[in-house]
Formats: structure tokens, sequence, C-alpha cells
């Protein structure tokens, strides 16, 4: 990937190496090298929880992230419902 800029910041980086020169009004230069690293991919489980009696609406979903990042947003299907979470399963 070819990137140049020429500001004071660089927006919308991928992971991997770069450096940067910095050159003041006296033509003096410093070049900083630095690395860019992603985060751990996202890991959940799930075991359900079935409703004690036919018909009943008591059933549950628990979800435990691996990964200690967040907050996270949960979409739940067929209704919908988005609820944003903290990592340590709080809601917000």
């Amino acid at each position: 990937m070819d990137f140049r800029a020429t500001t004071s910041t660089a927006n919308n980086l991928i992971s991997g190496n770069y450096s940067v020169t910095v050159t003041d009004a006296h033509g003096c230069t410093q070049t900083l090298p630095f690395s860019i690293t992603q985060p751990t991919p996202l890991a959940s489980n799930a075991a359900n929880v079935d409703v004690s009696c036919n018909g009943g609406n008591n059933g549950s979903v628990p979800l435990t992230s691996m990964v200690e990042q967040g907050p996270y947003s949960y979409a739940w299907n067929p209704t919908g419902i988005v609820q944003p979470w903290f990592s340590d399963g709080n809601p917000e």
C-alpha cells in the first residue's frame, strides 16, 4: 500500500509498519518509525436456556465474550432488539 500524507495526522491506516518524517522551518528532520497492530478477533460463546413450560417466555441466551474489547452491540432476531453493552457484561 502506498500511503503519503503531508499533514500532522494520518487517518484510516491499516495495520502495518510506518514511518513519519518531521521537518522544521530550518530543514532539520527527524524520522520516527511506528507500528499499527490489529485487535484480537471477536470471539463469543452462546448457550441457550429453554423455556420451562410450553408457550412460556422465560427462555434466555447468555452470551460470553472471549475477548476484552467493547462496548459491544447485539442485534437479536427475530425481534431486532439492539442493546449496547460494556465488555464487563453490564448494560450501558
